[in-house]
């Protein structure tokens, strides 16, 4: 869970840079207290939202440069 980790993770190794990259593994169901919520649903999205600016908000409280960068594209094992 980035942002609830990213703080911690961020005070213990101290990082003069960030790099953000998302993606890969958001193409599925994501876990809430109350359950999971259907890929691409309308609490997906705003769920996910949330957590992109809460992890927003922590790197620019951090102070250092960050990168947010695209996931590459990926291609299927029987490309």
């Amino acid at each position: 869970n980035w942002p609830v980790n990213l703080a911690a993770i961020l005070n213990e190794l101290k990082p003069d840079y960030v790099v953000v990259m998302l993606g890969a593994n958001d193409r599925q169901q994501m876990r809430v207290p109350q359950g999971r919520l259907p890929f691409r649903s309308e609490d997906w999205e705003r769920v996910y939202r949330q957590r992109v600016a809460a992890m927003a908000d922590t790197l620019k409280v951090y102070g250092h440069p960050a990168f947010w960068i695209g996931a590459p594209p990926l291609r299927g094992n029987d490309a």
